[in-house]
């Protein structure tokens, strides 16, 4: 009888990585800020994104000459590899598309369905691109872009301190043979990443780009489920201003199957991120704008900076006297955020909702006056361009990287202000 394998069942690893080595690599790569995806649309906390431009074979490099400024011996690359595979999950960059966790996980009829609405809405925004070439309606994307850092610097230093972010409001429109990307940008000590600066953008674009045709008095737009920027109360009553104020006679917003929500504005993001990947040093805003002028191939793209003009959405509610109603007309709950894939606004103080992108599905309606009192013209006025102060532990990175930014660039990082003075209030 052949004896029991012994394989394995022994403490005499003479080869094995010592616990001291394998924890400085550990506190090296925990060393580099990280964030969460913007484009993961389904819950996945324990997955974080590295710095783009950097990479697995940068980062060795870089512990490399940490170790021998500390005089210890570093691990070797295929060790530094496994470790980072295998004791993280960590990513670079952020992905192209979205991902999709249902298809992973449903099966046999419900994976079939799943991909049948999926094909379904992307034929829908193919049957509404070619409406809006002949010139009956206005079509539009409108996203969030990931995240861009100010500064984007290639010394090694950097990539371990936080930095600025800009952020970026894509909308892709076509209208009557014309179709282009335009692009609103705000800095995070401008404003922050909710409705309200999604719907800044949206009106900025109305009124500086004018792309509207006479003859285009409805507007079809397609977004992501994203449920504290595009599919919200406060974006309905957006769209009911816009009724109201006579600029569209109908709105239909459409929303993708989630999981595969790749926009037309997503592959105008694609175009950006390629060129900023390929330049070295980026300092200032007026730097990303030039990028982003010039990522349109046939046309220049049209940039417009919104620091100065966020407008308060919430405050158009009270003044057009519009409730929040979680039930439909008929009595039904309304699960906006989960089952709704389909909004129409074609008249003031009403909407309406379907569950699916198909036009034999009935409406459903909902009415959001208090009474039927005549609505006066609310005023969306542009709110004063305020400072808000950034994380004091940001700040203090964004002075150590002061040192590699010419002198020309600074006086965007010295005009900060921090909420170091609050953080210190709370802790005491």
């Amino acid at each position: 009888m052949a004896r029991m394998s012994m394989r394995g069942k022994h403490d005499n690893r003479v080869n094995r990585l010592p616990e001291h080595q394998r924890n400085l690599v550990q506190e090296h790569i925990k060393s580099y800020p990280s964030e969460s995806s913007h484009y993961s649309r389904f819950k996945n906390d324990s997955r974080k994104y590295l710095c783009p431009t950097l990479s697995v074979n940068k980062m060795f490099t870089q512990y490399s000459e940490k170790c021998q400024q500390s005089d210890v011996p570093p691990v070797s690359s295929a060790m530094y590899r496994a470790i980072f595979c295998s004791d993280f999950n960590l990513g670079f960059g952020s992905p192209r598309s979205d991902t999709c966790s249902r298809c992973e996980t449903l099966t046999d009829n419900a994976l079939e369905q799943h991909k049948k609405m999926a094909e379904a809405a992307f034929a829908s925004q193919r049957r509404d691109r070619e409406e809006a070439r002949q010139g009956n309606v206005m079509y539009i994307t409108f996203d969030m872009e990931k995240t861009l850092p100010l500064p984007k610097l290639s010394v090694s230093d950097a990539f371990y301190l936080r930095q600025l972010w800009l952020y970026n409001t894509g909308i892709h429109a076509i209208c009557d043979e014309k179709e282009a990307a335009y692009f609103q940008i705000w800095t995070e000590n401008e404003g922050g990443r909710g409705v309200n600066e999604v719907c800044s953008s949206l009106l900025t674009f109305f009124d500086v780009n004018r792309v509207k045709n006479e003859n285009c008095t409805e507007l079809t737009a397609w977004s992501d489920s994203c449920g504290g920027q595009n599919k919200n109360f406060a974006m309905i009553c957006f769209w009911q201003y816009l009724v109201l104020s006579g600029r569209f006679s109908r709105i239909d917003h459409k929303f993708p199957e989630p999981g595969h929500s790749f926009l037309d504005s997503d592959r105008d993001f694609g175009k950006i991120e390629t060129v900023v990947k390929r330049t070295q040093n980026v300092y200032s805003i007026d730097e990303y704008q030039a990028i982003m002028i010039s990522s349109g191939r046939k046309q220049k793209t049209a940039v417009t900076r919104i620091g100065d003009k966020m407008v308060n959405v919430s405050a158009l509610v009270n003044q057009m006297g519009l409730r929040k109603k979680t039930v439909d007309v008929n009595g039904s709950k309304v699960e906006l955020r989960d089952k709704v894939r389909w909004i129409s606004v074609s008249e003031f103080g009403v909407y309406k909702f379907r569950h699916s992108l198909s036009e034999d599905e009935p409406w459903k309606e909902v009415r959001l006056l208090h009474s039927n009192t005549p609505v006066a013209m609310p005023l969306l006025n542009t709110e004063p361009k305020k400072q808000i102060p950034i994380r004091a532990a940001k700040y203090r990175d964004l002075m150590k990287q002061l040192q590699y930014i010419p002198s020309a660039y600074q006086g965007l990082y010295l005009g900060l202000s921090s909420d170091e003075a609050n953080e210190q209030t709370v802790q005491v």
